[in-house]
């Protein structure tokens, strides 16, 4: 198997907040790496793809949320370099049908729904009685939050230019948060923006990685908590407005999930003098956008979907 090298575009945005603060602020557009396996879900995959391929398995075996990223994008990649794909859907049959599940059967992935005692013990019950099933497989944990995908995110540092102060990232499992923090300079901060209500553990986990895969001992980064907006997958009107004018303004579409909180946050701590003048500042683009569709539907509201 061979991994396509693609090279991500890095733009500067441009706002009167940023002039009159005196920052400069660059969003490097992995969402635009691959249109079906996502942004971050790219870098994440691509070892573990890798790895699974000189193993000779065919078979790869995920979990996720009912409109999870990780989900389509594995989907997506199954398709694309030629694995069989189970999805493991913490949820109901009555999500089948939602344009995350929808698109990840069309590409070819097994869609299995996990009730809350089967998801709870799923390492030590249900992965055991589906390989008694199917056979052997490799099982990748949810959003591609081991090591090989820390160590795809890692390679991020490599689009960004090593003048930049800050780079800010929206975090799930911490493993994208952990791997810009590996391959970043010492005299960077990195700042992770968690989707989630009480999203503190990040750092810890973000610690535990790092130090798992370099043994540079690193402590450059935040973790920001205050940006999740009422919790993970939440909305509010503000948020809304502020991914749709920043779709006006820039032609850029950000997901409410992940990318819209962690923008959000980085306007309004430049607002806040945050940031010391001089400052530049990389935003990532995590991808993800096809999240807006079940946003969409859920709330009754208008996100960009391109």
């Amino acid at each position: 198997m061979i991994w396509p090298t693609k090279t991500s575009n890095y733009q500067e945005l441009h706002e009167p907040l940023f002039n009159e603060k005196n920052v400069k602020v660059f969003m490097l557009r992995d969402d635009l790496l691959h249109p079906g396996i996502s942004g971050n879900k790219w870098r994440k995959l691509k070892f573990n793809l890798l790895e699974i391929a000189q193993k000779g398995v065919q078979t790869i075996v995920t979990v996720g949320g009912s409109h999870s990223n990780h989900i389509a994008a594995v989907a997506e990649a199954g398709k694309v370099f030629g694995f069989n794909t189970i999805g493991l859907i913490r949820g109901y049959e009555a999500y089948r049908n939602n344009p995350t599940l929808s698109q990840a059967s069309a590409s070819g992935m097994d869609i299995r729904f996990l009730d809350k005692t089967e998801f709870a013990h799923m390492n030590a019950n249900y992965l055991v009685e589906l390989k008694e099933e199917i056979g052997s497989f490799e099982f990748i944990p949810m959003g591609g939050g081991n090591q090989n995908g820390m160590r795809g995110c890692a390679e991020i540092n490599q689009d960004i230019p090593s003048h930049t102060t800050h780079i800010a990232t929206a975090c799930g499992t911490g493993s994208t948060l952990a791997g810009i923090v590996v391959g970043s300079k010492s005299s960077q901060q990195v700042i992770g923006f968690p989707a989630m209500k009480n999203g503190d553990f990040i750092q810890d986990d973000a610690i535990e990685m790092v130090n798992e895969y370099s043994k540079e001992s690193k402590n450059n980064f935040e973790i920001i908590t205050d940006y999740h907006f009422g919790g993970f997958a939440k909305m509010k009107p503000e948020l809304v407005e502020f991914i749709n004018a920043f779709f006006s303004n820039h032609g850029i579409a950000l997901d409410g999930i992940y990318n819209g909180k962690m923008m959000f946050g980085i306007y309004d701590l430049i607002r806040k003098n945050h940031f010391p003048k001089g400052s530049i500042i990389a935003t990532i683009h995590t991808g993800g956008v096809q999240g807006n569709k079940g946003l969409n539907a859920k709330y009754k509201i208008y996100l960009p979907v391109i």
